[in-house]
């Protein structure tokens, strides 16, 4: 009788790939040390068939497989952080096509791996509220899926922390790093960030095939909002946003990990999208959640 699935028995490592679901390099990467959720979906793969001769499901139809991986982690900058694969476009506009390796039921005798080519990242998130670390998520649309009992790309051998010799290895919303706007108001006093970037991908079949051909990233959207103090009780970003004066040159997270080469998110040229200003008797500080919207976002080595 086989394992049933165990909990805590996983393991994923991502390499890139040499075209779309092409072959992988022969080194993988840990995407962080905490990988919080792993989940792989083969959506719907048959459509039912009824006729009018009867109230039952008569037969079934193939559709095309539209597999999707979604990943969730401790945000962690390396150098070969997954976060540059997700938003990074090359100069004609595509995502670099990254195979997968996951592993279920790893420290057990009967294992499974998933091995998922042609991942390009529909959208990134990287999110983190006071006191907490930052939080990453990705959702990637997935060419093709092999559940072996063999691995196929190895395993890294050294962890994340290892190679930054366990120096604050995660990054920490209050511990880790700082937020500074340029060219708008400055947060004394910020809660929470939120970062989305949309690739808004077109996944591609052909006539006579259930897999995808090709996934074809469009235009890229990048939002968020920010928790900010409303300092002067809000005159300055009141008339920043209501008066549409000039664009904030810059939005730079900086979460304090100095090797790797994320460990600074940097938002260029942007507009806040709202204000909402609120007195009530709390007695909390003035304080707003700011949307706003960016032209590019670049990654760098933090400081």
């Amino acid at each position: 009788m086989a394992d049933p699935g165990y909990p805590f028995q996983g393991g994923i490592w991502y390499s890139p790939e040499a075209t779309y679901k092409g072959t992988p390099r022969s080194t993988a990467t840990f995407i962080s040390d905490k990988v919080q959720d792993v989940r792989i979906d083969t959506g719907d793969v048959v459509r039912t068939l009824r006729d009018i001769s009867s109230a039952s499901v008569c037969g079934f139809v193939e559709t095309g497989g539209d597999f999707t991986l979604h990943v969730e982690w401790v945000y962690q900058p390396n150098d070969d952080s997954l976060a540059t694969f997700c938003v990074n476009r090359d100069s004609a506009g595509d995502l670099t096509s990254l195979y997968f390796e996951v592993v279920a039921n790893e420290d057990r005798t009967n294992k499974t791996y998933y091995q998922c080519g042609g991942c390009k990242a529909k959208n990134f998130n990287v999110s983190a509220r006071r006191g907490e670390e930052y939080i990453a998520s990705a959702d990637f649309s997935v060419g093709t899926v092999w559940a072996s009992s063999a691995v196929s790309v190895t395993k890294p051998t050294a962890t994340i922390a290892d190679a930054q010799n366990g120096t604050r290895p995660y990054a920490s919303f209050n511990a880790a790093g700082n937020i500074t706007f340029t060219g708008g108001f400055n947060a004394f006093i910020t809660d929470s960030i939120d970062i989305t970037v949309e690739n808004n991908l077109s996944d591609y079949w052909n006539v006579g095939s259930t897999s995808k051909i090709a996934s074809i990233p469009g235009a890229q959207d990048i939002t968020g909002s920010a928790d900010l103090s409303l300092d002067q009780g809000g005159l300055t970003p009141w008339r920043q946003i209501a008066d549409l004066v000039s664009d904030i040159t810059s939005l730079e997270v900086n979460t304090g990990r100095t090797s790797g080469q994320a460990g600074k998110i940097t938002l260029l040229t942007g507009k806040y999208n709202n204000l909402s200003v609120d007195q009530n008797v709390s007695g909390n500080t003035m304080m707003s959640s700011i949307p706003f919207t960016f032209k590019k976002l670049e990654f760098s080595v933090g400081t």
